[in-house]
């Protein structure tokens, strides 16, 4: 009994084989771009709709203080003063 079909040569295999791993990659990178789109979009659909809106604003100004009075020089630590 012979075969009618053709023996695939290894030039042909290993394209199929590049063809397919081509294919997958793609279809993989379409639906990790697609995921993160939903994502983006479903983040920004409930930030807006759960955050409430700033209906009050003013400046702050803060008065940074780092040199000791008592030693008159550097300190480690900083204090502030803040003025509404």
């Amino acid at each position: 009994e012979s075969d009618c079909r053709p023996e695939p040569n290894l030039a042909s295999t290993v394209l199929f084989i590049l063809s397919r791993l081509l294919e997958h990659g793609f279809i993989l990178v379409f639906v990790v771009i697609l995921l993160l789109w939903i994502a983006a979009f479903l983040y920004g659909s409930f930030y807006y709709s759960y955050m409430p809106l700033a209906t009050f604003s003013t400046p702050v100004h803060y008065y940074y203080r780092c040199v000791c009075e008592v030693l008159q020089r550097l300190c480690s630590f900083c204090t502030f003063d803040s003025c509404f």
